[in-house]
């Protein structure tokens, strides 16, 4: 999920707004605060989840799902992309601009946005397999 806009404060209102929204939604769709996954087993991940919920607090693990996401201005939405990846050597991204109850109009100039200023600059990096060692060829 991708926030961007030129102004820093309008970028930081679609976090606030959009991204947090969905944040919100999907932990209590998930139930990411419910602490009966501990006696379920296999459900030791959300069973963590939810004591993270409860040892910070819904909106302060709200505020970080929220900011696992991508936004900012353009070129910290590229640099954060850039960053990802090179460190999980991503061949590509998918990329949502319109999520939540985010309007068409709103999610139209983020898609707009994003294609104009960090897509271009996205092409660039050179997502290629990296070769193999010729050690480890095998005849």
């Amino acid at each position: 999920f991708v926030a961007v806009n030129e102004d820093p404060a309008k970028a930081q209102e679609m976090r606030d707004k959009y991204l947090l929204e969905y944040a919100r939604s999907t932990s209590e769709f998930y139930q990411f605060g419910n602490k009966e996954f501990a006696k379920i087993e296999g459900y030791e991940y959300y069973a963590a989840l939810a004591r993270s919920v409860e040892k910070h607090g819904p909106e302060k693990f709200n505020n970080f799902l929220a900011d696992l996401q991508i936004w900012g201005r353009p070129e910290e939405v590229y640099e954060k992309l850039a960053s990802m990846q090179k460190r999980f050597n991503a061949g590509q991204f998918i990329i949502y601009t319109q999520y939540g109850d985010m309007p068409f109009e709103v999610g139209k100039a983020n898609y707009e946005l994003f294609a104009r200023k960090v897509l271009p600059q996205l092409k660039d990096i050179d997502v290629s397999a990296p070769t193999v060692a010729p050690a480890l060829h095998t005849a």
